[in-house]
């Protein structure tokens, strides 16, 4: 995925880290997440996301 083990784990336990989106795809992609799973994903890192789809 291209992240250290501590990014992941910081963002696993929710920290106030600003993850990118194009790092949330990443994670997504090598989770293999389906599409409505990488919208929850985004909204949940990046709240202002929320309702936009």
């Amino acid at each position: 995925m291209g992240v250290s083990r501590g990014w992941y784990a910081m963002l696993e336990r929710g920290e106030p880290i600003q993850p990118s989106i194009a790092m949330l795809n990443r994670v997504a992609q090598a989770l293999n997440a389906t599409r409505d799973e990488r919208v929850t994903l985004l909204q949940l890192a990046i709240p202002e996301l929320q309702g936009l789809f």
